[in-house]
């Protein structure tokens, strides 16, 4: 059963990076929904493959006859249970406080499945949690796995480089649009998703380029990691091109520097308190940001920040403690502004025709969406991440590679909102962390 469940891992995430990012249909009206169409489309096979799965092993009491032994990275067994079961508990929390947050909503139905063109409801994160208790207890995650996931980004990475080159070969812009520089690009659409997407191709072929011991493979790998660099130079956000400058320096902090075990513990022991430090420090980032006088920073996330953080205070004390509803941060602040017309105007110059669907912040929209259950939930998972990383250790490629990925998807979370073509991944890549296979 386990060997059979291993390649429905497989299957949820090389579907995911090879159709994702490229799926779409005429033009960029509309992508991100199909997008996350494509998506649930995956994990309802997915979920399907599992539930036949069990079906057939469990309850009609087939064995795997292949079924190999499942070794335990640490030596000791309870040990590496304990800490499993700290983040595993931490992910549950983050579950059922989106499950109570779409309970107490005021957008009861559209929290669980979310703003058209996101999804990122209730739905979307039961998913997400699923797929890391799968990925976590049956991938084993070999190296060809990373392979396929670089391979995966050729047409997109292709496809800006061209587009930013000023042609159009699938057809997606409208007649007298500037190819060049329009904030769609590719087949994924805007230039901030598309950013989200590559930088994590280009952590994981950084490290793949590092430590390829096969020259002709190393030298094509180093080929495309170029490739890819042009790509996030013409085609990427700032914030993007700045977490790629990042991950050359965190790979080379894993590969090179030896940390001495007294350190370690050390870093194990503060860790909680310098992540809930850092939040700290980040919302009041955000609060000084949005105070009125930076509305234009970030591309107009001040702005944002401001009417966010003007949302939030408005909430009732209920609605504070288990938020508005998951992805339906939206619907809150169009009932907020209809509360509040002298809104309407400012809002008006600022965005036009366009709505305001999130934060523009991951951390604030789960604040926001999932309330501080939500939130110091979140907080939890990540915390419970960076431990076991920590007591772990270094030495796994996989594991590697995966916190890496979610080092600059954090990161790179501070200033952007959940999406389709980066946030399952973030999932898929702590269940390899946390993975119990060799």
């Amino acid at each position: 059963m386990d060997r059979a469940k291993n390649y429905i891992a497989w299957f949820y995430i090389l579907a995911l990076f090879f159709v994702i990012p490229v799926y779409n249909a005429g033009s960029f009206m509309g992508i991100t929904q199909r997008k996350v169409e494509a998506f649930f489309f995956i994990a309802a096979i997915t979920v399907i493959a599992y539930g036949i799965t069990t079906i057939f092993y469990d309850l009609m009491g087939k064995k795997d006859d292949k079924k190999t032994e499942t070794k335990m990275k640490n030596t000791g067994l309870l040990a590496q249970w304990s800490d499993f079961l700290a983040l595993d508990g931490a992910m549950l929390l983050f579950l059922v406080t989106a499950v109570i947050s779409t309970i107490f909503s005021d957008y009861r139905k559209e929290s669980i499945y979310g703003v058209t063109g996101f999804g990122t409801g209730l739905v979307a994160i039961f998913v997400y949690v699923a797929s890391y208790f799968l990925i976590s207890r049956y991938l084993k995650p070999k190296m060809e796995l990373f392979y396929l996931i670089v391979l995966s980004s050729v047409i997109p990475v292709v496809i800006a480089i061209i587009n930013r080159l000023g042609a159009d070969p699938l057809g997606f812009y409208l007649e007298g649009e500037n190819i060049s520089t329009h904030q769609f690009v590719s087949t994924i659409g805007n230039y901030g998703w598309f950013s989200a997407f590559l930088v994590l191709i280009i952590t994981v072929e950084i490290y793949l380029v590092v430590t390829e011991e096969k020259r002709i493979l190393r030298i094509a790998l180093a080929v495309y990691l170029v490739v890819c660099l042009i790509a996030i130079v013409l085609a990427g956000n700032s914030l993007g091109k700045g977490l790629t400058v990042l991950a050359f320096a965190l790979v080379a902090l894993i590969k090179k520097v030896k940390v001495k075990a007294e350190i370690k513990k050390s870093l194990i022991r503060l860790s909680p308190v310098l992540i809930i430090c850092l939040c700290i420090a980040y919302g009041a980032f955000i609060i000084v940001m949005g105070n009125g006088n930076m509305d234009s920073f970030g591309n107009g996330r001040g702005y944002i920040w401001r009417l966010s953080l003007e949302l939030y205070k408005g909430l009732p004390v209920g609605n504070k403690i288990t938020g508005v509803g998951p992805n339906c941060f939206m619907y809150a602040w169009n009932d907020h502004m209809a509360m509040h017309p002298s809104l309407i105007a400012e809002f008006t110059e600022h965005f036009e025709d366009l709505a305001l669907t999130s934060a523009h912040s991951e951390y604030f929209d789960y604040l926001i969406n999932n309330g501080i259950l939500g939130f110091l939930s979140y907080v939890a998972v990540i915390i419970m991440l960076i431990r076991n990383s920590l007591k772990q250790g270094f030495g796994c490629r996989a594991k590697e590679i995966s916190m890496l990925c979610c080092v600059i998807y954090l990161l790179y979370m501070l200033l952007n909102f959940s999406i389709v073509c980066a946030t399952p991944y973030f999932f898929i890549f702590m269940g390899i962390v946390a993975g119990r296979k060799e």
